[in-house]
């Protein structure tokens, strides 16, 4: 068992099935706070205790930071602004959702969150690329040792922390919405949205964490066969966080994608989370 480290709480929290010996024994305590039950950190997986250490305080040494968004804590909301990236627009824009490929109201352009890229618009500029093709810098691990190789890895981290809390606050909202749907229509279970909100939420930790772990792996191969897995992961995510975003008749709409996506998302949620084991048993490819 381990204590729940959330100010308030007090309870005693008995680990799941993961064994200690694995990168991280995740607990979830009644209070819905999930922590490594080995350290009391925050759910760190995939990468382990030391290297979480690591990292957290590599972030805290940066000066500058490079990022545009912080992780709020426990009651705060999170504000997250950028400029669009449209020279001749330039709009501060407030992502005020978990999808990370945004969509300008003036210029009417497509952008990425992460690195800027635009087009799809009135510009007739190509369509930007997704945020899943966003993961992985261009250089070698070797040719990224400076701080622009960290700053890489800390803005996505940074983008799926800032997207974990609006998630957060999504668990809620998809339980009052799925009451909205048994009461409107002749489904007599509503589950599967919140459902499906807690396991974008509990992915876009994974996310975040996931891209300590591509900075610490210094074999440039096996880091591109994780971001690939990786990709896979931001891909489902990305889709299920605007399906359960959606009003109680749209996502009653789409239900069987809803459930189809949250039990695929599992799944590759688990590769990533148990990279080490996954790799070492010979499945590095998600099926």
């Amino acid at each position: 068992a381990a204590w729940c480290p959330r100010p308030g709480c007090g309870r005693a929290t008995l680990l799941g099935s993961t064994p200690e010996t694995a990168a991280a024994a995740e607990a979830l305590c009644a209070c819905d706070e999930r922590f490594c039950g080995v350290c009391g950190g925050d759910a760190h997986a995939p990468v382990a205790c030391g290297a979480a250490a690591v990292w957290t305080s590599t972030l805290a040494a940066r000066e500058g930071g490079g990022s545009d968004v912080v992780e709020a804590g426990e009651g705060e909301t999170v504000r997250q602004v950028k400029k669009c990236p449209n020279p001749r627009c330039g709009v501060a824009t407030e992502k005020s959702g978990g999808c990370n490929y945004m969509a300008c109201f003036r210029c009417g352009e497509r952008w990425c969150w992460h690195c800027g890229q635009w087009g799809g618009g009135p510009s007739r500029r190509p369509p930007p690329h997704h945020l899943f093709v966003c993961n992985e810098p261009e250089s070698t691990w070797a040719a990224l040792k400076d701080d622009g190789r960290i700053a890489f890895y800390a803005e996505r981290a940074a983008n799926h922390l800032a997207s974990r809390q609006f998630a957060k606050r999504q668990v809620a909202t998809a339980r009052r919405r799925a009451t909205q749907i048994v009461e409107r229509s002749a489904d007599p279970d509503g589950a599967w949205l919140p459902a499906a909100a807690a396991l974008v939420e509990r992915c876009r930790g994974t996310l975040a964490w996931s891209y300590a772990h591509a900075y610490a792996e210094p074999d440039d191969a096996k880091r591109q066969l994780f971001a690939c897995a990786q990709k896979q992961l931001e891909v489902f995510t990305e889709e299920l966080s605007g399906l359960s975003e959606r009003s109680p008749t749209e996502a009653a709409a789409a239900k069987q994608r809803i459930v189809f996506l949250t039990a695929a998302l599992a799944k590759y949620r688990a590769n990533i989370a148990e990279w080490e084991e996954v790799v070492a048993a010979g499945e590095g490819g998600v099926s």
